[in-house]
């Protein structure tokens, strides 16, 4: 029941994925800026609302940045602060080598939003970068008490195919997908991507 996720914070993240056996650097950094409306009167002040260009980057106020750490086997990066920077056109989210010693092969980026969001609408302007592997992905995610309280709203780029939007809402650990053949190349510029999440 997709109303009963609960309140979750907004994370925007570029991975490579183990299974991937790209060779190749991405095409370019992801870069975004991203827009959270909430609530039926969204954009008032009772309202909770944020528009962020990321001119600056907000992070006692906003945004938590990774650092030092994976999402675990499945994939071939881990995050660190240094990956992620501004950009003339926003936020850049950098996907590079890591030096040989290091555990994993690549490194990346990803932020969340200290506070939580509970229906409104959410909105990412993104460029994805083009290579196999490579995953872009702006969703809301929270998991308090383990696999069974796993909620999460999905937006991801693959890519290996910058033509198709995956959606994907999670509600106690079970998936529902879909997925959207995209009338133009998410890799070949900036284009808006967004949700509108409600109770039902």
């Amino acid at each position: 029941m997709p109303g009963r996720i609960a309140a979750t914070a907004l994370v925007l993240v570029l991975l490579l994925a183990a299974a991937s056996s790209a060779r190749t650097e991405p095409s370019g950094p992801a870069q975004a800026t991203v827009s959270v409306a909430q609530g039926a009167d969204a954009g008032t002040p009772e309202s909770p609302h944020f528009v962020d260009l990321f001119d600056k980057l907000e992070e006692e106020a906003r945004w938590a940045i990774s650092d030092g750490w994976s999402n675990g086997d499945w994939v071939s990066s881990d995050w660190r602060r240094s990956q992620v920077q501004l950009a003339p056109e926003g936020l850049a989210i950098i996907m590079a080598r890591n030096p040989r010693a290091a555990e994993k092969p690549y490194s990346s980026g990803e932020i969340s939003t200290h506070e939580t969001y509970r229906y409104g609408y959410f909105e990412a302007r993104l460029r994805m970068p083009r290579g196999p592997g490579l995953v872009v992905g702006v969703f809301t995610y929270t998991r308090p008490e383990g696999e069974e309280s796993w909620n999460e709203i999905d937006m991801e780029l693959l890519g290996r195919d910058t033509r198709t939007l995956e959606l994907t809402y999670h509600v106690a650990g079970q998936a529902t997908k879909q997925e959207v053949r995209l009338p133009f190349d998410a890799a070949e510029g900036f284009h808006t991507y967004a949700f509108e999440w409600r109770p039902d």
